[in-house]
């Protein structure tokens, strides 16, 4: 017994330990009426979500660990934390989808970051994590890499933990957390790592993955297999290159899997200046026109193919959750095929999964299910939120006067 004691107190004191934050900074403050103008910038139904508490934003700085050795390196992230709140509250973990600029994520109030506060609002801690290469963190961002995913996310988890008393808010035990298109990946991932290796540190209430690339190495790879126009090409040297900084063996030079121009003009696209937009159009429309055509043919006939292999080390649809996993998606989706989400849906059934559900909201395309998704999701959060009914909320401070404090939100 004393063994397994301290076992779990090494466990929760290393785990600790990793929650080294260098900076956070408060970088936004909205009201209800601010918060009532996002839902509304949001295209959010009147009705459909309860924003009932003013929010503060902050951009938070912090360490997490480097995909390629290990080693210590910096990430950043945002935290929307609902203000005047008296009681405990859940906290959640949202994963952003595809992005290229290093500026265009969460920790920098980009327009994504309004999913945040939207949760924020209604009585959760948000974190978001902008992933390691993307906002105030160096490198090129590793694209779908799964556990870099989820140690960006965790280490936010972490650091949120650690700024209750500085900040002044309480967490209870809840975590949910939804993420869509890579986000859905990072979800997958984060929620994976979470049980499989820190199940005394955190405890899942409720996984919500959003139209993501659980398979990338079977469903999402047909997408390099058909020679067929793609929506955004750019995904395909996103992850080449991403991958290669992290595992090194696609190439010795870009011009071993890239044909000319794009050995040369691609690579400098993805310095954290350019946007996925421009990236796509500098992308012919059918992506596997770009590889060089032995390596094409070699992806496609042999089972060893580094890509292919290393993609494989990155799916995130073969496991066992123990806590609740409802997967979103639509069947039009032009991206993200939606037969990740079935694969998964019929992986965990076969596993055992004791908990999980599929939604699926129809011909959709990728960027028309998102609304479906996150109003989904924040329905199924709503139903478990443990946020008591005789919640206190400081009048004074929602209404920028002196009052009294009133029961009841």
């Amino acid at each position: 017994m004393k063994s397994i004691l301290l076992s779990l107190l090494l466990l929760v004191s290393t785990s600790a330990v990793k929650a080294q934050i260098l900076e956070y900074t408060k970088i936004d403050s909205l009201d209800l009426e601010g918060m009532q103008q996002v839902l509304t910038d949001f295209g959010v139904p009147d009705g459909f979500i309860d924003v009932r508490f003013p929010i503060d934003f902050y951009r938070v700085r912090y360490m997490s660990r480097h995909p390629q050795n290990d080693e210590p390196i910096e990430a950043s992230g945002a935290i929307a934390i609902p203000r005047g709140v008296t009681c405990a509250m859940p906290l959640a973990s949202y994963q952003h989808g595809t992005v290229a600029a290093k500026n265009n994520v969460p920790s920098f109030n980009n327009f994504e970051s309004n999913i945040g506060k939207i949760f924020a609002g209604s009585g959760y801690v948000v974190c978001m994590p902008d992933y390691i290469g993307l906002g105030s963190s160096p490198g090129l961002h590793p694209y779908v890499h799964a556990r870099s995913e989820a140690d960006a996310a965790l280490d936010l988890l972490r650091a949120a933990r650690v700024l209750q008393d500085s900040l002044n808010f309480n967490l209870n035990n809840q975590l949910f957390i939804f993420g869509y298109s890579q986000g859905g990946h990072a979800t997958m991932a984060l929620h994976k790592e979470i049980e499989e290796h820190y199940p005394f540190e955190f405890q899942v209430t409720l996984s919500a993955p959003m139209s993501g690339p659980y398979d990338l190495s079977g469903v999402q790879a047909e997408v390099i297999i058909q020679n067929e126009a793609y929506p955004t090409p750019g995904y395909l040297p996103y992850v080449v290159f991403g991958y290669q900084s992290v595992y090194g063996n696609f190439y010795d030079e870009v011009s071993d899997i890239f044909i000319p121009p794009y050995d040369t003009s691609l690579l400098p696209l993805f310095d954290g200046t350019v946007s996925m937009g421009e990236i796509n159009d500098a992308v012919p429309t059918i992506p596997n026109s770009i590889l060089v055509p032995s390596q094409l043919e070699d992806f496609i006939s042999n089972p060893n193919n580094p890509l292919r292999t290393t993609l494989a080390l990155n799916d995130v649809y073969d496991w066992t959750p123990q806590a609740p996993v409802r997967i979103m998606y639509c069947n039009g989706d032009d991206q993200v095929g939606y037969q990740n989400s079935v694969k998964t849906y019929d992986q965990f059934i076969l596993n055992g999964v004791e908990d999980v559900e599929y939604y699926d909201f129809g011909p959709f395309t990728h960027n028309g299910c998102v609304q479906f998704c996150l109003l989904a999701g924040y329905s199924l959060f709503e139903e478990m939120k443990d946020l008591q009914e005789d919640l206190a909320l400081d009048v004074s401070i929602v209404f920028g006067g002196s009052a009294i404090l009133i029961m009841g939100a």
